[in-house]
């Protein structure tokens, strides 16, 4: 037994707790908390990353606690097996992150420092340009448009799961319970980026994406979150009312709106709406 675990199971008789597992010797250290379906941990020299499923140490918990963790753990290996899937299915591709490798342990990505876009809307110091902004819905758009090219929906496409590099391009991240050809997803959208019918959430379609597309532009655009200052409750007792944030003197405001009201049936139709008005407002930032 290594180091890690000995201590992990000796933590975990300790406090009577679900311990994290380490890895590896190579990736020890995990970057934020686990989520709820996986852990990220970075590599020594701080240039790649690992995504594992959740494994822990269990040596010191009752019955109850034990049967509960297994069944993260479970469903945990089942959602990062249908992203090994997907990025063999999908490759390479601008605006995708790029796999790295993938082991059994997990899957290995290339560290960016700057977080997700959501995050870093928050933390950047100074306002976002335009410029910038546009950058980003383009490759969004297309990097949407790519997968679903291949017949994957991502199922939960947020600014939460763009992440930022250093020249503040952006990448969409996260397939873990995405949705491929007949498997359905295993994920569901957060908050604000779901699409309802009555009071019924949608199953996952280009529909539902094309609606969380709204929500997404909708948050680069102003740098918060449809209803930002409202708590999810409410937010989703509007969303399932079709009331929504009014999008007047919002940045692509009407595209937004249309998003959410079902009036794109694809992320095509949403490029080439957005982007007439992209030339009309390149060609007023540049001057003759």
């Amino acid at each position: 037994m290594t180091d890690y675990a000995s201590q992990g199971v000796a933590r975990s008789r300790r406090f009577r707790l679900p311990v994290l597992r380490v890895p590896s010797l190579n990736y020890h250290k995990h970057v934020s908390k686990p989520g709820s379906c996986s852990a990220i941990w970075i590599s020594e020299d701080c240039t790649t990353i690992l995504k594992t499923p959740l494994a822990f140490h269990l040596d010191g918990c009752d019955h109850a606690v034990t049967i509960e963790y297994q069944y993260f753990e479970k469903e945990s290996v089942e959602l990062l097996e249908r992203e090994k899937e997907i990025y063999k299915h999908l490759g390479e591709h601008d605006g995708i992150l790029p796999c790295l490798q993938i082991t059994n342990a997990g899957l290995v990505f290339p560290y960016l420092k700057n977080s997700n876009l959501r995050q870093f809307l928050r933390d950047y110091d100074g306002p976002v340009m335009l410029p910038t902004k546009v950058g980003w819905i383009e490759s969004a758009l297309k990097s949407i448009q790519f997968i679903h090219s291949k017949v994957v929906l991502q199922a939960d496409i947020s600014a939460r799961n763009f992440l930022v590099a250093d020249d503040l391009s952006i990448f969409l991240c996260d397939f873990s319970g995405s949705m491929i050809g007949a498997k359905k997803n295993l994920v569901r959208p957060e908050t604000r980026y779901e699409k309802f019918q009555g009071t019924r959430p949608l199953d996952i379609s280009i529909a539902t994406e094309a609606f969380a597309v709204g929500s997404l532009i909708y948050e680069i655009s102003t740098g918060k979150r449809p209803y930002d200052d409202i708590e999810d409750d409410e937010v989703e007792s509007l969303f399932r009312r079709s009331v929504f944030p009014r999008t007047t003197n919002v940045y692509l405001g009407d595209i937004i709106r249309n998003c959410w009201l079902g009036n794109f049936k694809t992320i095509t139709e949403i490029l080439q709406a957005v982007f007439p008005v992209e030339k009309v407002k390149a060609a007023i930032i540049q001057g003759p």
